[in-house]
């Protein structure tokens, strides 16, 4: 049974410097989230329990949005749009368990459409992309990473 010590190692990596990005797990948890969504899908979890309560400000990244847990119960186009809305920034699409044709234009395509309707705005989504470029630029040495302490191992 989850217990809410089991935060404690993600708090003390966040509050240290040393959570540069943060990878969701298809995981249900009624505790965290009451409506059974996968943490990947909940607002709760990513937005409520990461973003806010933790103090994460780097990217999310979906695990693979066509694996099972995801497929079992929702179509491609639903999952990415829940995704976001939960506060994903990256989105892993494997395509290698069903190939789908022009899955990343079917992606895209969600995300354009929940623009311009209204469902997410611009400015969510720029601030999106600015957390996916701070990784990017850490990534290829063109900013500092949070603290020089990097672990090697753990």
């Amino acid at each position: 049974l989850w217990q809410e010590r089991e935060l404690e190692p993600f708090a003390r990596l966040i509050d240290e410097g040393l959570a540069d990005a943060v990878m969701t797990a298809h995981l249900v948890n009624r505790r965290l989230d009451p409506k059974g969504l996968p943490a990947t899908l909940s607002r709760p979890v990513i937005t409520g329990l990461l973003r806010q309560r933790l103090g994460f400000s780097g990217p999310v990244v979906s695990d693979d949005l066509q694996m099972r847990a995801i497929t079992d119960q929702w179509g491609f186009e639903q999952a990415v749009q829940h995704a976001i809305l939960a506060g994903v920034d990256l989105m892993i699409v494997g395509n290698n368990l069903a190939d789908q044709e022009d899955v990343l234009a079917r992606g895209s395509a969600v995300i354009e459409k929940m623009v311009d309707s209204g469902v997410i705005d611009a400015d969510s989504l720029g601030a999106s992309l600015g957390r996916i470029d701070t990784l990017r630029e850490r990534i290829t040495g063109e900013q500092p990473w949070k603290t020089e302490n990097r672990p090697t191992a753990w």
